[in-house]
């Protein structure tokens, strides 16, 4: 058995791009619940309390996209990884290469 994992290339880095897209949208959310609440700013037209209920509830939004993009992306990258028939016709692939070229 191979002592390191193996990844499919196109389905790791897809699985990488859609993650740091997410955690993107993740801090801005938190970015706007922050700026909401009175710790940013005197709120415009909301009272102090309502503020702070919209804050932290677009934080704990924040917070769920978090957390569903770390187990996406772990789900994808499971699903990423080269199974053990793959890996040994990868290993035969590639063994097969070096005796051509020699």
């Amino acid at each position: 058995m191979h002592e390191r994992k193996v990844y499919h290339y196109e389905k790791k880095n897809r699985a990488q791009v859609r993650a740091a897209l997410y955690a993107v949208v993740a801090v801005y959310i938190a970015y706007l619940g922050y700026r909401t609440t009175p710790l940013y700013a005197e709120p415009d037209g909301l009272s102090v309390a309502m503020a702070w209920i919209l804050g932290a509830a677009l934080i704990a939004a924040a917070a769920g996209v978090l957390y569903y993009t770390w187990r996406r992306y772990r789900r994808e990258l499971a699903a990423a990884e080269y199974t053990e028939e793959e890996y040994a016709e990868l290993a035969r692939r590639e063994a097969g290469e070096g005796e051509d070229g020699e």
